[in-house]
């Protein structure tokens, strides 16, 4: 529909759509779970420290943790893991 007379010509637009495409990437980084393990209970790295190094959430170096203190085999770990609070 033109708007203005017959001098302009302007359309009216419909619903404007914006479309854009992602690329996403699914493959994932698995941590070192031995590191993990040595770093957090032999070097006492915080949780904090940890998220950055591995660059993952802290969500994430806490599920870690959970992971090999419910199997320490899982990560090859062979030493005793002493309690810190928190995970």
């Amino acid at each position: 529909m033109e708007i203005g007379g017959a001098y302009a010509k302007l359309q009216e637009l419909g619903e404007l759509t914006i479309s854009q495409a992602y690329k996403l990437n699914w493959e994932r980084e698995y941590l070192d779970l031995a590191e993990l393990a040595r770093l957090r209970w032999i070097e006492e790295w915080k949780i904090e420290r940890l998220s950055k190094y591995f660059e993952v959430s802290r969500t994430a170096i806490k599920e870690r943790l959970r992971s090999i203190k419910n199997n320490p085999k899982r990560a090859g770990v062979d030493f005793k893991i002493k309690p810190v609070r928190g995970c």
